[in-house]
């Protein structure tokens, strides 16, 4: 029922998810660092969890993070690694997302074929390719990613990128245990009803509640976000105490959220798509964190 809702932009429905903790609000390097330290969180205690957000400079990032903690946590091995897309890499233990269907391939089953979109893990890296399992549908009482038996050899894997954090069109088709979306603000109805609703058992939203783009009235210029970041976490793996982030609440958070369920982006012609594309081709929350 609170799927239809959403879908339908009845913004009442965020009340519920208020009410059991599943949004938080807070600035752009907040909320993207929580998310990804969700995802890591729930990677240990291995439940199926998709990360969803609206754009692709935020996919890469958050994937970045991700993987960045999984190497220091030991999850995921460092090197050797391929160069997958964007520049980006992959070593044993890493999730990758096909983006092209392979009718070569047999996805770890007799008669399944490789599909845009298949969730893989890397087992090994060969000199013929990496050698992949494919995601299955979650374990129905226990929640956790379960993978095909049979490895596979995945040669063209050059297109392939990270698979911790997803747009909404990889999400659309997928069901898993746990659900979590970056919202800026600038999504609409569509990706909000996409992103609140994938997770069988939570979904779990973190609200960028600032605007990176409000002048600052006072002068002189301001360390960047992410060099805040290395130094907390820097602490943190040397044993360190360091200072907590504060959360804004979710008042401001449910706004935007509201906000995001009154936009209706199926109204949207292309000039209108095009001039947004253009206007967040510079938001300084991405500029901030690459």
């Amino acid at each position: 029922a609170a799927s239809l809702r959403l879908r339908a932009g009845d913004a009442s429905v965020l009340a519920e998810y208020d009410e059991h903790g599943r949004i938080t609000g807070g600035d752009p390097e907040q909320m993207t660092d929580a998310a990804a330290r969700a995802y890591v969180a729930l990677t240990l205690q291995r439940k199926d969890t998709l990360l969803m957000v609206g754009d692709h400079a935020r996919r890469r990032e958050l994937s970045r993070r991700i993987r960045d903690d999984l190497i220091h946590l030991g999850q995921v091995s460092g090197s050797p690694a391929a160069r997958i897309a964007d520049g980006g890499q992959a070593s044993a233990g890493d999730l990758i997302v096909c983006t092209q269907n392979d009718h070569r391939v047999q996805a770890g089953e007799p008669g399944r074929e490789l599909a845009n979109g298949d969730l893989l893990r890397v087992e090994a890296i060969t000199e013929r390719g990496l050698l992949v399992r494919r995601a299955l549908d979650a374990d129905p009482d226990t929640g956790a990613r379960r993978w095909t038996e049979r490895q596979f050899l995945y040669s063209d894997y050059g297109s392939s990128e990270l698979g911790y954090a997803v747009t909404d069109h990889v999400a659309q088709s997928r069901t898993v245990d746990t659900g979590l979306t970056l919202i800026t603000g600038t999504e609409d109805r569509q990706h909000a009803y996409v992103a609140l609703s994938r997770g069988a058992r939570n979904n779990v939203a973190f609200v960028c509640t600032e605007s990176p783009k409000v002048a600052d009235p006072a002068p002189g210029s301001r360390p960047a976000p992410e060099l805040e970041r290395f130094d907390r976490i820097g602490a943190e793996r040397a044993g360190q105490l360091a200072p907590a982030m504060s959360a804004t609440g979710t008042a401001a958070a449910l706004g935007v959220l509201a906000g995001v369920l009154e936009r209706d982006g199926q109204e949207l012609s292309a000039t209108e798509t095009r001039l947004r594309n253009l206007s967040n081709a510079d938001h300084l929350a991405i500029l901030n964190v690459l």
